[in-house]
């Protein structure tokens, strides 16, 4: 079973160089990647249904586009071990969730400063 490098982000320029970093163990250790984008959209009850999901479809759709601009900075070989997944929710139980349905041997987290 080839191994599987989870990679969370948040579309920044620190996770565009977390990717550089998980490439090259993906390259050592003979891994996928699978990067991960959890969102979160903009929801109230002072907001009527209606305004409520429009926001939750702005933000799904900002976040597919981002995902796009982000796999943009890939070269087509690099694409060619990365799968995808933009999920609604909180980052933790998004990766808590996705880990406990799928095969992930590390995860690759970047950070600010």
């Amino acid at each position: 079973m080839k191994l599987t490098i989870l990679l969370p982000t948040d579309f920044s320029y620190n996770s565009l160089v977390t990717m550089k970093y998980a490439q090259g163990l993906a390259k050592y250790l003979n891994a996928d990647i699978h990067i991960l984008h959890a969102y979160k959209a903009f929801v109230t009850a002072f907001q009527n249904k209606m305004v409520n999901e429009a926001d939750a479809y702005r933000a799904k759709y900002e976040a597919e586009t981002e995902m796009v601009k982000f796999l943009d900075n890939l070269t087509k070989q690099e694409k060619t071990i990365v799968t995808t997944s933009i999920i609604g929710g909180n980052l933790v139980d998004v990766i808590q969730h996705y880990e406990s349905i799928n095969s992930i041997n590390l995860i690759v987290m970047g950070t600010h400063g």
